[in-house]
Formats: structure tokens, C-alpha cells, sequence
């Protein structure tokens, strides 16, 4: 960035007014919309020296990150991603205000050149085919506070106003690109330089849907699996004997009476009597007594009515 562009297009932006602090006697303040900004009196107020690019060759943090001057920045952006969400499970990358459907690699490394890096993967979001049909951005930054284990995030989101749809697998496939890049920008080859190694991809909707189907149908699997187990266990282990030997009496216990002039004859049947113990068919036998009344059939033989034969002899 130079000085130029740095006094007349960084320093006024609301980013550039939070990160930097002139000195009174080389601003004026103006208040627009509730906020106070800065403005240089002089032209180049601010110079850039700049460090070798040997000492940066690694990257340095961005203090926008720091939690509080985030969580201003943010207070500006609206979030469209809660409204309608194109994916699930959304990510939030560190330095976002929102969450977005993307994939995000973070990973701490030593003796990593990550200014090549930056500019490997400028080159490639320019000249991949698949990147400029998708409408794809790729963000790249240190994240840790200048430590001695530096920490650097890659993300790659949908640009503004994207029209495309969320795909799964093309994200994958641009983030395993992107760590391909990772691997060849070590200043020592070969060296085992990389540790905490950390990949996230938001998922398609229709992805969601099927891996809740086949959960859902090894889940009922396993149930109706269990249920057999447990009708099993139970025929083999419970005496049916006793069920079996009364499942067999069937028999039914009828009463025929036939009304006399004087006397009433009662003729008792049993029908369908297997061959059963002692203990059950005096069981049923009683049970069919006390019931008898319920079950009785009563019919009536004109013959031995006395008044009809009476009539019958006299005519």
C-alpha cells in the first residue's frame, strides 16, 4: 500500500478511523452520523516505512481482530445469513461478523512463507475456472498475536451477491487445492512444521436430508433387531405348557331339556374332549356347569303336552 492511497483512501474509511490515532495537532475532527472521525491536515501525514520483507515473510496480525474492536466494527454489518441460510451447519471464521456457508482450513506453522502463500493463492483465485464460475472468494490471514507458533486461517466463501448455489464438493475440492499450497511454502522442505491442523465445510441441505434417512433407517433396523432378540429370549425361557394343554379344551357344555306332562328329563353333552390331564378337564367341566344356564337351549315336544293330546283324542 502507499502513501497515497493510504492518507486518501484507508485512513478516512471507518476500519482505518478505529485503528489509528493522529496526533491533535495533525487532525481536525468532524462527527458524521453519530461518530467522530479524523482528518489529516496535511497531505502524507502518515508515512509508510515498511520492514524488510524478510522480518514479514511470515505475516503479522491484524489488530481488527482483537474482540472489542471487532465487536465494533460488526455493531455496522447486517447478517443476511440468519434470514436465509443457503447450507447447513454455517461457519464463522475468526475476523467474520457473520456466519457463511464456506470451507475454512486453520493451522499453526513454523518457518512458513506466507506472503509467497498470498500470492500463489491470488494467482489461483484468478485463473481457476472453477473459482470464477462459483463466484468464489479465498481470504487468507495470520490470526494468532504475533506468536512464536504463528496461526493462519484460509477461507473460501461466495463472493457478495453470489447467485450461484452452495455446492459441498466444490469447496472441498478448493480447500484441498489451497492445502496443497500450504505444503510447498515451507522455507525448510521436508521439515515437520505443522501442527493443529483444523478443516471445516458447511454441508449441503440435500446431503443433510440423506445421512438423516440412512441414520433414521439403521436406527429402526436396530430397534426391530432388539424387539426379535427380546421375543426370542422370552419363548425361550417361559413355560407355554399350560397354555398349550388349555388352548386344546374346546369343549362345550350343552343342556338339552325336554318338558314332560309330569316329569323333566336333562341330557347332558360334551362335545370336541381331547385327551386331556384330570386337573384341567374337572377344571372345565365345572366352569361349563356354572355357565350351563347361559348357554342352555330349551325346546318344547308338543307330544307330551297334555292339553293337545287332550283335543287331539277327543276329535
Amino acid at each position: 500500500m502507499s502513501n497515497e492511497t493510504f492518507n486518501d483512501s484507508f485512513l478516512p474509511s471507518v476500519e482505518g478511523q478505529y485503528q489509528f490515532d493522529l496526533a491533535p495537532k495533525l487532525k481536525s475532527e468532524r462527527r458524521i452520523n453519530g461518530i467522530n472521525y479524523q482528518w489529516p491536515k496535511f497531505m502524507n501525514t502518515v508515512t509508510i516505512m515498511g520492514e524488510t520483507e524478510a522480518k514479514h515473510s511470515a505475516g503479522q496480525f491484524n489488530s481488527n481482530l482483537e474482540a472489542e474492536k471487532l465487536a465494533l466494527i460488526c455493531s455496522y454489518q447486517q447478517c443476511q445469513s440468519k434470514t436465509a441460510p443457503k447450507c447447513s451447519r454455517m461457519l464463522q471464521p475468526i475476523g467474520h461478523c457473520c456466519e457463511i456457508c464456506g470451507s475454512m482450513l486453520r493451522f499453526r506453522a513454523t518457518l512458513f512463507n506466507f506472503d509467497k502463500f498470498q500470492k500463489q493463492v491470488e494467482n489461483y483465485e484468478k485463473e481457476n475456472r472453477i473459482v470464477n464460475k462459483y463466484e468464489l472468494n479465498i481470504a487468507s490471514l495470520r490470526i494468532d498475536h504475533n506468536d512464536s507458533l504463528p496461526q493462519y486461517q484460509v477461507v473460501v466463501l461466495a463472493r457478495q451477491n453470489a447467485t450461484h448455489p452452495f455446492d459441498e464438493q466444490i469447496y472441498r475440492s478448493i480447500l484441498k487445492d489451497l492445502a496443497g499450497f500450504v505444503q510447498n511454502n515451507y522455507e525448510v522442505l521436508h521439515s515437520m512444521t505443522v501442527t493443529e491442523i483444523e478443516e471445516i465445510v458447511s454441508v449441503d441441505f440435500h446431503t443433510l436430508v440423506k445421512d438423516d434417512l440412512i441414520l433414521t433407517l439403521i436406527l429402526l433396523l436396530a430397534v426391530g433387531a432388539v424387539v426379535i432378540g427380546v421375543i426370542l429370549t422370552i419363548r425361550r425361557n417361559f413355560d407355554f405348557t399350560n397354555f398349550r394343554g388349555l388352548s386344546k379344551q374346546n369343549s362345550v357344555y350343552e343342556a338339552v331339556h325336554w318338558r314332560g306332562a309330569k316329569t323333566e328329563d336333562e341330557l347332558e353333552l360334551l362335545r370336541n374332549e381331547g385327551s386331556i390331564s384330570n386337573t384341567i378337564r374337572d377344571d372345565v367341566q365345572n366352569s361349563s356347569m356354572n355357565s350351563a344356564s347361559e348357554y342352555s337351549s330349551t325346546f318344547e315336544n308338543i307330544a307330551f303336552d297334555e292339553e293337545i293330546v287332550d283335543d287331539i283324542k277327543e276329535q
